[in-house]
């Protein structure tokens, strides 16, 4: 392993761990480096404790993290391709994102509004979605950068504001209206009260449910989902990809998002199967499933191309799972 290979991809913050050779030298190094990530944790669990994020969701979040940054840092050890540019970055993409994860199972219907907030804010040109002081900041582009004030503005709602068909018109009279950025989880706030989405039951009553299923049922459909994973996995890549980044879940969320919850799949392997590197993927993470023509862009494929690809995976899983089941006594 060339050592100077690893060091030049690398953020400057991880070259101790890098240049570590036994164990007592590493996990002194790795111990630095949660000093310095455990406070950025910390504060985006912090700025989520507002949208209802309960203290013990938290810790349970928060160790989620630090796991997954650990065998991330096994990872940048062993690869080049592996490397972490910017660690703070990436560790505050990487809480934001398991706290994302976390409201998505909890709170569907407010998660799918943020995930449409997301999107418009990323691609109308009205628009923009920043972060500063691990805040996720939102408003109008000429703000792009700025901090947030102390507290939300009061907002007299109008017509437009409240036209959820024309969203990116409402998102742009809403800030219009405030006069300066909100952060992500207020802009959710309001707009969930605005256009009226709410979740069709609590979260508590929907882990109840789950929770009453036969555990059989819920163990073949696990079995299920891992065999599922590994077909998908040696699929050809573009057919991988047009799959995968199309996959839908039964409520119309990210399918991928289903293979990490269950632990079927790391995000870092799902980043692998679509040719991505972990942090490519966190960009894209929040706006999945993606349409056919954001899929085309990513791989220079027309529309139809996509979908020719999504079809012939879907042909070969079905051929595969099949044959499968013929094996079974």
């Amino acid at each position: 392993m060339r050592r100077g290979g690893l060091l030049s991809g690398n953020d400057a913050l991880l070259a101790r761990f890098l240049r570590t050779r036994g164990d007592d030298d590493r996990d002194g190094a790795i111990e630095e480096l949660f000093g310095i990530a455990d406070p950025i944790i910390a504060t985006v669990l912090a700025r989520s404790r507002s949208a209802s994020l309960r203290a013990d969701d938290a810790e349970d979040i928060a160790a989620a993290v630090r796991l997954r940054l650990l065998r991330r840092l096994d990872e940048v050890a062993q690869s080049e391709a592996e490397s972490i540019a910017r660690f703070r970055e990436y560790v505050a993409t990487l809480t934001f994102n398991a706290v994302h994860d976390h409201f998505r199972r909890r709170f569907p219907e407010r998660a799918r509004l943020k995930d449409r907030l997301r999107y418009l804010l990323a691609h109308d040109s009205r628009l923009a979605i920043w972060t500063v002081d691990a805040r996720m900041l939102t408003g109008l582009r000429a703000w792009s950068g700025a901090a947030a004030p102390g507290n939300a503005p009061a907002i007299a709602a109008n017509a437009v504001m409240r036209d959820a068909k024309h969203p990116a018109d409402a998102l742009a009279a809403i800030f219009r209206a405030a006069g300066g950025p909100l952060t992500l989880d207020e802009l959710v706030t309001l707009t969930a009260e605005l256009w009226h989405v709410t979740d069709a039951a609590p979260a508590q009553e929907r882990e109840v449910a789950s929770a009453a299923d036969p555990p059989l049922a819920r163990m073949e459909m696990r079995q299920t989902l891992e065999r599922l994973w590994k077909q998908i996995a040696i699929l050809p890549a573009r057919q991988r990809a047009a799959l995968l980044l199309h996959l839908r879940d039964g409520e119309g969320g990210s399918g991928v998002a289903v293979f990490v919850f269950l632990g079927i799949a790391t995000f870092d392997a799902i980043a692998s199967a679509l040719d991505f590197t972990p942090e490519r993927l966190a960009e894209l993470w929040n706006t999945l499933p993606l349409d056919d023509l954001a899929i085309g862009a990513l791989l220079g494929a027309t529309r139809q191309q996509v979908i020719n690809l999504r079809k012939a995976a879907r042909e070969r899983l079905a051929g595969r799972i099949q044959a499968f089941e013929k094996k079974k006594p």
